[in-house]
């Protein structure tokens, strides 16, 4: 279902962001939560967790990159 492949890839995510491997992170993050949008709607609850976690994730390799 898109609830479980999306809470898979925002774990795989976590650990790429662990391993500091952060564009596979982000890259990860935003699937997840692109998932989770079209499943539950922007607004939604199940939504709402990943737009913290991808915008750290964000920073994080805007700030390896300078």
């Amino acid at each position: 279902s898109d609830h479980v492949r999306g809470n898979l890839l925002d774990i795989l995510g976590k650990v790429a962001m662990r391993l500091n491997l952060h564009d596979d992170a982000a890259a990860l993050m935003e699937e997840a939560h692109d998932i989770r949008t079209r499943a539950f709607g922007a607004s939604s609850l199940e939504a709402a967790p990943g737009i913290k976690d991808h915008d750290r994730v964000k920073a994080y390799v805007e700030a390896a990159r300078t």
